[in-house]
């Protein structure tokens, strides 16, 4: 048996915790393909190898679900650690810039946007609107007012 990390087709379930699907060594080509979609979802450097300490590092997740629950300062902890262990994966800064700019350190959060830019460099409102998992429009405007003011842009 092999894990591999990725959800159905629902965005916020991917978003949420990656999902987890259980497959068998002969589905290697299915798995391959979702990983590929992985990457592409969540705007990963493609010169970048995804490896478990990626897919299961989980403190991205957990500083936006901290985020989601208002608890701005254990958001902030988890986003920090999340750039920590992956500096690589777009949605550990999207995670810390929330937080961070809830709590009011500007610079912190305007680093956390322009790196989450470079890794993606869509990331911006009409990203959020469009292609973010988060499912609810209140949800998706309060994200983005967030982090207007730290330089996410409108396109």
């Amino acid at each position: 048996m092999l894990y591999d990390a990725y959800g159905d087709e629902s965005p916020g379930q991917r978003f949420a915790a990656y999902g987890t699907i259980l497959a068998t060594t002969n589905n290697r080509q299915g798995i391959e393909k979702d990983i590929a979609r992985l990457k592409v979802d969540y705007g990963f450097n493609e010169d970048v190898p995804l490896h478990c300490r990626v897919l299961f590092s989980g403190a991205s997740i957990r500083a936006f679900a901290h985020f989601m629950a208002g608890d701005y300062a254990a958001g902030l902890d988890w986003g920090r650690r999340a750039v920590r262990q992956t500096p690589e994966l777009v949605g550990s800064w999207r995670g810390l810039a929330l937080s961070a700019a809830m709590l009011g350190y500007l610079d912190e959060a305007q680093e956390a946007v322009a790196n989450a830019r470079r890794l993606q460099p869509d990331y911006s409102v009409g990203w959020v609107d469009h292609a973010s998992p988060l499912v609810h429009a209140a949800d998706r405007a309060h994200y983005c007012d967030i982090l207007r003011p730290v330089g996410l842009p409108e396109q």
